[in-house]
């Protein structure tokens, strides 16, 4: 008896697909996108970040919420600063919780 129960689990455990998602990757969010929290990380965490992924892509989208919108626009006025970087596009909204996007960070 013991040995049939092994060998249907052995069946489902063979059965479960080989490019099941693995932890700590999402495939729903964009690569260029850095998700700015306002305590994780220093300011230059994110800044280096965002430097990083402008050198593989053409835009960077910094998006914050709640406590983080302030940190995020800190973060892109560094970038613009810098002289590498303008700020296309800001997008805020307020349906359900404070959200705010900044999008296309370009190479000048």
């Amino acid at each position: 008896m013991a040995d049939s129960t092994e060998n249907v689990e052995r069946e489902q455990v063979a059965k479960e697909p080989e490019e099941a998602e693995k932890p700590g990757q999402r495939s729903d969010r964009p690569r260029n996108r850095v998700q700015v929290s306002k305590d994780s990380h220093p300011l230059n965490f994110y800044v280096n970040l965002a430097e990083k992924l402008l050198h593989d892509e053409e835009e960077v989208e910094l998006s914050g919420l709640g406590m983080a919108v302030s940190t995020t626009v800190t973060i892109a006025g560094i970038l613009k600063n810098s002289g590498h970087v303008e700020v296309a596009r800001i997008e805020t909204s307020l349906a359900g919780e404070t959200k705010l996007k900044i999008r296309r960070i370009e190479f000048r």
